[in-house]
């Protein structure tokens, strides 16, 4: 079993990234062919706001989330947005990600 602590990152680190994921994301994928969908670009915000802890949900915020699960369509991208979010979450925090 691995440490716990192979999954703690620091989510006051992604506040700046959660309030506009646009940026990071474009340049992200500045290094590809792909270019994010604006349904995928809300998706990864929303995946950003939840690990951060500042996701709003029926008026109350919502503590930060240690896993999230992406549900969409077949061949809507989930893989990227899934990939997306855990390069995002590297990159910001240090966080090892598996």
């Amino acid at each position: 079993m691995e440490n716990s602590t192979d999954f703690a990152f620091n989510a006051q680190s992604l506040r700046p990234l959660a309030h506009g994921v646009k940026g990071a994301l474009s340049a992200l994928l500045a290094v590809s062919d792909l270019q994010a969908r604006p349904y995928q670009e809300r998706i990864v915000q929303s995946a950003i706001e939840m690990f951060a802890g500042i996701k709003q949900t029926h008026g109350r915020t919502m503590p930060a989330a240690r896993s999230v699960l992406i549900e969409s369509p077949t061949r809507s991208g989930k893989t990227v947005m899934g990939l997306v979010t855990a390069a995002l979450l590297q990159k910001t925090t240090g966080a090892r990600v598996v």
